[in-house]
């Protein structure tokens, strides 16, 4: 009776341990976000503040403005969420995936810009392209058979999941600014 008892509460205390720090490490996790988040923030009003400081007389005023914005809110925010919440492959990838649609907003409202002269765009293009040809290379493997042949990836568990849309969540909020941003050069130019 005494060992069933002894197993029951050894029992009951690691469910608990193991709930405590499931609890604890979504808290950490929101506390990252809320940190990224504030971080775009800070970017955004950093931004608009130069912006509003008026054009410097140097070449591509808006292009390198607007990079230092990207390089400042996408790269330097963002990692501020590789941690125990994200790996530095799920924030790179969050971050090429907010770069992509931002970076056609650039491409089309600034005749100066120029992707080689942003070493944060630079590098999402490179990584890109890299992409590419791996997907490329991957087509078929030494059986023949195609990629679509394998089997799914199994989805990561549901935690996981919530946690990358959360940092997913911040990352589009800091599209939006750059959006917001893009849209006011459109206007200005």
């Amino acid at each position: 009776m005494m060992r069933v008892t002894g197993t029951v509460i050894c029992s009951l205390w690691l469910v608990l341990c193991v709930e405590g720090s499931t609890r604890v490490r979504r808290e950490e996790c929101a506390k990252v976000t809320e940190d990224f988040t504030k971080c775009t923030h800070k970017a955004y009003e950093e931004y608009k503040a130069v912006h509003g400081a008026g054009d410097d007389e140097k070449p591509d005023w808006m292009a390198r403005k607007s990079c230092n914005y990207v390089t400042a809110a996408v790269e330097d925010c963002g990692n501020k969420l590789v941690g125990e919440c994200n790996t530095e492959e799920q924030v790179t990838a969050m971050k090429d995936r907010q770069l992509k649609g931002n970076l056609v907003q650039l491409q089309t409202s600034l005749d100066e810009w120029d992707s080689d002269k942003c070493p944060a765009v630079k590098a999402h293009i490179e990584r890109m392209k890299a992409a590419e040809a791996k997907d490329a290379m991957d087509g078929n493997d030494q059986t023949g058979a195609t990629k679509d042949d394998s089997e799914p990836e199994a989805d990561p568990p549901a935690e996981n999941k919530e946690e990358e849309n959360n940092s997913a969540n911040a990352l589009t909020l800091s599209s939006f600014f750059l959006i917001l941003v893009s849209l006011s050069i459109s206007i200005i130019t």
